[in-house]
């Protein structure tokens, strides 16, 4: 039996969720005590098919680059293609505009609400056009495969059996072993994974596959049967494996005391349905990671792999975006974890400079360079908010940067996802700690969180 295959979930395996096997040792035995008030949480927004960095916070004032808007706006220190969001003007319901207005965020309303948190970073160059290589890059910092994503070097920091420490609805979300992973990509598959026992997880009080006594004999005869395959094995492997089952096991009956969200957001009409699946794992996840349970998600919203009809697609996928990731700073807010909660936002790679073709459907291809976005807590807004970082030239190709001041130097160093994340890593409290030690990132000097 491989170790790998043997790992499970217990009642939560039926759930869809996977546990990774653990490279560092800590305590197995899986509890729902709060982390403490000074370690970071985390929440990775993916825009899937590599967005236009050129119509976000690269803007070049240019119609050969972009169609839509050639004007340049700027808040505080940070640029940006300045181009309205009418949601009515892309499509969507006219009678429904002003409730769709406040999820569909032009660049200039997001960075009047949270440039003060936010680091831009720009001319980050990823080194590649292959989607899972830039992908894995921009969310790991490395680019070879087999690498975490940083949701994974977080949710290290906690009890690595915590069922829920790590969640993922999507994007770069490979745990490296470090911690387990936990698939849920929509309310439903939360539902399951609380309530396993429930005939329709979604109205528990409807009936349960088994009554209270029933399961509780099951629990019995299942603890016990555990306890007997850890007396007869002598592998230390298969020891470690049997503790982790264990701890899962335990785990899962924890969440039995956690509750859904009852204000779960409600957008009307059928426009916006993804971002109201984003918006609700949102809603879901800052619950989890304020009951404890959870340290660190992953979240996709994809749609921005244009190569055809750029213009008219890939704006309002930005908006939503941007819809998106201002509802979780403010959810945080309104769940008291401002202070703890970090977000990024990226995609595979970019896309451009220029159009594939002269008609309204032309589209831009894959492009090396992109942009990535960090809002920090307000905690560290004075030293890492308003800040825009890199750049590109007239031809958007990346600028490398001098070391000391980070100013844009052709005789400095280049600026790659690695910068970002090995600098994120400090900033955050992971460097050092084992998972940082066994997935180490080369220091290129940039001391992009100093």
């Amino acid at each position: 039996m491989k170790r790998r295959t043997f790992l499970g979930w217990g009642l939560g395996a039926a759930a869809g969720l996977a546990l990774a096997p653990g490279l560092i040792g800590r305590d197995r035995r899986a509890r729902a005590a709060s982390p403490g008030a000074g370690e970071p949480l985390l929440i990775t927004l993916h825009a899937g098919g590599g967005w236009d960095p050129l119509f976000l916070t690269d803007p070049k004032p240019d119609p050969a680059f972009n169609r839509v808007s050639q004007d340049v706006g700027q808040v505080g220190e940070i640029t940006f293609s300045d181009h309205a969001i009418d949601p009515e003007e892309l499509g969507f319901n006219a009678d429904l505009s002003e409730e769709y207005a406040e999820w569909l965020l032009s660049n200039r309303r997001f960075f009047e609400r949270w440039g003060s948190r936010t680091t831009v970073f720009n001319g980050v160059d990823t080194k590649t056009v292959n989607h899972e290589t830039g992908t894995r890059f921009v969310w790991s910092g490395k680019s070879a495969v087999g690498n975490p994503a940083i949701g994974a070097i977080v949710a290290s920091l906690g009890d690595r059996s915590q069922p829920l420490g790590f969640l993922s609805a999507g994007g770069y979300d490979f745990p490296g072993g470090l911690v387990p992973l936990s698939r849920v990509g929509n309310l439903g598959a939360m539902q399951r994974i609380i309530r396993p026992n429930a005939i329709n997880p979604d109205k528990p009080q409807d009936g349960s596959y088994h009554s209270d006594g029933t399961l509780e004999r099951i629990r019995a005869a299942r603890a016990a049967r555990l306890r007997s395959q850890q007396q007869k094995t002598t592998l230390p492997a298969y020891q470690r494996a049997l503790a982790d089952l264990e701890a899962a096991r335990e785990g899962v009956a924890e969440l039995a005391r956690f509750e859904l969200p009852e204000d779960l957001v409600d957008i009307s009409g059928n426009q916006l349905n993804d971002v109201e699946n984003a918006a609700r794992s949102i809603q879901v996840t800052l619950a989890t990671m304020k009951a404890g349970f959870t340290r660190a998600a992953t979240l996709s919203m994809g749609g921005f792999d244009t190569h055809g009809n750029h213009d008219r697609d890939h704006v309002p996928r930005l908006a939503k975006v941007l819809g998106v990731a201002s509802f979780a700073l403010a959810e945080a807010e309104r769940q008291g974890l401002a202070d703890r909660l970090w977000l990024m936002i990226g995609s595979d790679f970019g896309r451009g400079p220029y159009y594939n073709g002269d008609g309204d459907n032309a589209g831009k291809d894959h492009w090396a360079n992109t942009s990535m976005i960090v809002a920090v807590p307000p905690g560290h807004a004075g030293a890492w908010g308003n800040r825009q970082i890199g750049g590109t030239n007239d031809e958007a190709r990346p600028r490398k940067l001098a070391k000391g001041t980070l100013s844009l130097d052709d005789g400095g160093v280049s600026l790659t996802p690695s910068s970002v994340h090995r600098s994120l890593r400090a900033a955050m409290g992971l460097a050092g700690t084992d998972a940082d030690r066994a997935f180490p990132i080369p220091d290129d000097e940039l001391q992009l969180f100093g």
